[in-house]
């Protein structure tokens, strides 16, 4: 387990090329938690998972305190969804 604070769209990818490439053939699993304002906004979903397709599976955990995001630009409804729908045959489990 490799625990990495990677919180914007090319932060993940790099992260995860670099497991794949320390670490050839391994399955790798990413497990995000989406924590800052910026990834729980509708604004990096299909960033975010192009760069989630690079694991070869995915857990994405619920937001936690929506009442703190600013209303405007608030991904309640469809940020985790977006992402999860951008993930394609990745999938979300």
């Amino acid at each position: 387990m490799i625990d990495d604070f990677a919180h914007h769209p090319t932060a993940l990818r790099e992260t995860l090329r670099a497991l794949q490439h320390r670490y050839p053939g391994a399955r790798i699993w990413a497990v995000f938690e989406p924590r800052s304002n910026t990834t729980r906004r509708a604004v990096f979903q299909q960033e975010l998972a192009d760069a989630l397709k690079l694991a070869d599976g995915v857990f994405i955990s619920r937001w936690r305190d929506l009442d703190q995001i600013p209303e405007k630009g608030a991904a309640q409804s469809g940020g985790r969804r977006g992402i999860n729908r951008g993930l394609g045959p990745a999938g979300v489990l």
